[in-house]
């Protein structure tokens, strides 16, 4: 996505965030032209897409499964104030794609193992911090996750 490549310092890149997502993956692609490797769900024609697609926006995205992908790593050096934390995968290089995440952030991340749905996540964190969290907040965040790649989703069995 354009916010993660130097298309955001570009006075074209209003323009591009305009623009239907799988443009904006197109022109990401070509400004960049150094992704050695993506992953891709291939399903049949005939598949409904609510089956597959992940849609952040859907009254259902709590029920989300999420998986960390095994590859990414942290880095707990040189942090801006507030960030626990910085997930990066070796083959994204580039800074822009690093993502700093904050304490919540972090335990969110941890907690995607596979088995519980984003909504278990949120119940586990607003018990442990005594605090509600922000549903756009975690919203956008598991959004990068997935636009980052840092996470996989599958949908909930319930």
């Amino acid at each position: 996505m354009p916010q993660y490549s130097g298309l955001r310092k570009s006075a074209f890149y209003n323009r591009i965030c305009q623009l239907p997502e799988h443009h904006q993956w197109a022109i990401t692609e070509l400004y960049r032209a150094a992704t050695s490797m993506h992953f891709f769900i291939a399903c049949h024609q005939n598949r409904d897409e609510s089956s597959y697609i992940i849609d952040f926006n859907s009254k259902d995205w709590r029920r989300l499964i999420p998986t960390r992908n095994p590859s990414v790593r942290t880095n707990n050096n040189n942090l801006p104030l507030g960030c626990v934390s910085r997930l990066f995968t070796p083959a994204h290089r580039f800074q822009e794609i690093h993502r700093n995440v904050t304490t919540i952030e972090a335990s969110l991340f941890n907690l995607a193992d596979g088995e519980r749905s984003i909504d278990d996540a949120l119940t586990i964190m607003t018990q442990q911090y005594a605090a509600s969290i922000d549903e756009n907040e975690m919203r956008h965040f598991y959004s990068d996750m997935y636009d980052l790649e840092y996470l996989w989703y599958h949908g909930s069995p319930r």
